[in-house]
């Protein structure tokens, strides 16, 4: 998959679900993998980007664990 993100690479499809795809990725401002999360056309919405926002809130509080993004 040779698909950038602004400047992150996109290494691999990690899943997909009701409101987008996320994927793996190398950012290069980073230097370091990251993962993205792309909604779907149809959940572009103000709403949907609210919803968006509080899930990166919350995962910022979460403590350090191999199964939650940072």
């Amino acid at each position: 998959m040779s698909r950038k993100i602004r400047d992150c690479q996109i290494l691999r499809k990690i899943g997909e679900g009701g409101s987008g795809s996320l994927f793996l990725a190398y950012s290069e401002q980073m230097n370091k993998k990251v993962a993205i999360k792309e909604l779907h056309p149809f959940q572009e919405t103000p709403h949907s980007r609210q919803r968006l926002q509080r899930e990166i809130e919350v995962l910022e509080k979460l403590p350090v664990h191999p199964n939650i993004v940072k």
